[in-house]
């Protein structure tokens, strides 16, 4: 070990380079899927306006997870394994 040396510096960087990979991955997921249903299926016919419609949107949302509660433990998994995937790395 050199004497002189110093140990690096600390930095924030990789927090701001983590946040715009997440940002990255959510536009990559969300943007294709959205732009499927409603920019080619929805005039296509394949999906019906009914289909997108507030209230069955809503029912599926809260409703198929067991209410609100299944959807905060179902966030919170998703949340908690993409935590454990980033820490991995490091």
């Amino acid at each position: 070990m050199n004497i002189g040396t110093k140990p690096p510096k600390r930095s924030d960087e990789p927090i701001w380079w983590a946040l715009l990979s997440a940002g990255g991955v959510c536009f990559a997921v969300v943007i294709p899927g959205a732009l499927l249903s409603l920019a080619v299926l929805y005039p296509l016919g394949l999906i019906s306006a009914e289909m997108l419609s507030y209230e069955r949107v809503h029912d599926m949302v809260f409703e198929a997870f067991f209410g609100l509660g299944g959807l905060a433990f179902v966030g919170a998994a998703i949340l908690l394994s993409a935590m454990a995937l980033s820490l991995w790395v490091f």
